[in-house]
């Protein structure tokens, strides 16, 4: 969904951000690659931390305009000079030429560190020679962190759907229709009609409520823009698939066209086609299937049992159980959390439950359903494997410690080598690695290295397993542990770019499915997520 507006230099959107089409970018797809340039005038120092003046570094985010996939961002850092200059900074970096929706943040310290003291956003075309330029291909002159505002400049045509939020942007510009970036939380939102069909807050949050209009105005040191609208639409009917279908695990083959799933009350596993909703068997069991883990090729399938203390190992080219092992001789034990190690798919992760509390208390290695001795000690809430198959991290949810930790995967099993108490405040939480960062489902990111956390962003719906990370498009996806609303979050700045509720699911479980689609389950219902804009544009 795209649309052109006519104002000076700043087309401004939201829609192709936040809203429900589009490709995000705010304008035509692009071919080309330059090499950014931009003036920032930089305003004598100033020791007050939270004015723009004081800003010791500038972010530049054109959005969606990375080669390959996701925001181009740069990072400009002020020279050691209190007094005021002018300077053109030319990024080492390439981005895709075309129109783009273009972000400036001040921070407080260098390389974009501390409290953000200016923001603002505008659309512009990045020509082929990196240069920013308006909708008439005049050059525009760039940033200024100080100088007297004499224009605001609200977008028209946002597009949000019926009981979802979305946040609404503003820029202001000075005489010379520099970008002046101001101090969060200065720009003013008024409703000026349509209050029926959304509610726009002062603070620029728009509620879809039923279709229809509005309109509004931003105000920035008493520059008050034109009037910019705010449409509600109705929300597709279609964009959530339900399957009634009681899941204990599931996980998605690796070309994300389907998902394997255990079904517990019928002793099966079957496969799921994400398109269609066609339910294929793949096997029936002696037992009640719980855990499953598949082979970084896709070629093998372990399926651990919810009533012993047993794994199968399922061929998937001919659906036949190629071999089968048991993890403990105690009574009472099923199988736990279960992974498979990306770099050798005779090695399974397994950990053993049982009905107390906490159920689990030790993460043991299996190569080739032989038990390795050297055991990783503490219940396990959530695991997962390093892409070369090196460490296994683990995460301790069902204790008050509330640990993450690091093992070295050895001959002999685990050896535990980084360890670091009340990383999170929810029992539970879950981990991932995407590209060899460590995330959480409540918005950390973790050095995986030292398990240090590196950055948070805040996810407003409490901790479930239900996330997806996106680091090329720049995504956050949350599902609230009910189910029933849908968080969308930017991963370089934490902007809110979706809150949508009343899913009308019911669920706390759920998986990625390659980095469009999502699978959720709980109770008696399988939910697949389709791959609209609203839910992941």
């Amino acid at each position: 969904m795209k649309f052109r507006q006519s104002v000076p230099f700043l087309i401004f959107a939201s829609a192709l951000l936040t809203g429900c089409g589009g490709d995000g970018g705010g304008g035509e797809a692009a071919s080309t690659t330059a090499f950014p340039t931009l003036s920032i005038d930089w305003g004598a120092r100033t020791r007050l931390i939270t004015a723009p003046s004081s800003a010791l570094s500038a972010k530049i985010i054109i959005r969606n305009a990375k080669e390959g996939n996701g925001d181009f961002v740069w990072v400009i850092n002020r020279e050691d000079s209190l007094a005021a200059f002018k300077r053109t900074y030319t990024s080492s970096t390439r981005a895709l030429t075309g129109d783009w929706t273009v972000k400036v943040e001040l921070f407080g310290e260098r390389d974009g560190g501390g409290a953000i003291v200016g923001e603002g956003v505008a659309n512009v075309k990045l020509a082929s020679n990196g240069q920013f330029q308006d909708s008439t291909g005049k050059p525009i002159p760039g940033i200024s962190t100080v100088g007297k505002i004499t224009s605001a400049y609200i977008g028209t045509g946002y597009t949000v759907y019926e009981n979802a939020l979305i946040p609404l942007e503003a820029v202001a510009a000075n005489e010379l229709n520099q970008i002046v970036p101001v101090t969060p939380g200065s720009i003013r939102f008024t409703q000026v009609s349509g209050a029926g069909k959304v509610s726009v807050s002062a603070d620029g949050i728009a509620t879809g409520i039923t279709p229809g209009t509005a309109t509004v105005t931003a105000t920035i040191d008493g520059k008050t823009s034109t009037t910019g609208t705010v449409t509600c639409i109705p929300r597709p009917s279609d964009y959530i698939r339900t399957l009634n279908f009681k899941a204990g695990d599931a996980v998605a083959d690796p070309a994300g066209e389907s998902i394997l799933v255990s079904e517990t009350d019928k002793n099966r596993v079957v496969r799921i086609n994400l398109e269609t909703g066609a339910i294929t068997v793949v096997r029936t069991l002696p037992f009640s299937p719980r855990s499953l883990a598949l082979t970084a090729d896709g070629a093998f399938l372990y399926v651990g049992s919810g009533s012993s203390a047993v794994v199968a190992k399922i061929q998937l080219s001919n659906n036949q159980v190629v071999s089968q092992f048991t993890f403990s001789t105690q009574g009472g034990i099923t199988c736990g959390p279960m992974k498979v190690s990306p770099a050798n798919g005779n090695l399974v992760a397994v950990t053993p439950k049982t009905a107390f509390s906490p159920s689990t208390d030790q993460v043991q290695l299996f190569n080739n359903g032989t038990a390795l001795p050297d055991r990783l000690f503490g219940d396990c809430t959530s695991m997962v494997f390093s892409a070369d198959g090196k460490y296994l991290y683990r995460y301790s949810g069902e204790s008050t410690g509330f640990g993450l930790a690091r093992a070295t995967v050895t001959a002999t099993g685990l050896t535990q080598d980084v360890s670091k108490s009340s990383v999170f405040s929810s029992f539970g939480v879950y981990i991932t690695l995407v590209n060899g960062q460590l995330f959480g489902s409540t918005g950390q990111y973790f050095d995986s290295n030292t398990l240090n956390v590196s950055r948070s962003l805040s996810t407003p719906l409490g901790s479930s397993r239900n996330f997806l990370v996106d680091t090329a498009a720049d995504r956050y996806l949350s599902l609230s542990s009910s189910g029933d609303n849908i968080y969308l979050q930017r991963l370089s700045d934490g902007a809110t770019l979706l809150n949508l509720s009343g899913t009308g699911m019911s669920a706390g479980v759920g998986i990625p499915v390659g980095s469009k689609r999502f699978v959720t389950w709980g109770g008696d219902n399988l939910y697949i997520i389709k791959p609209l804009p609203e839910v992941l544009p």
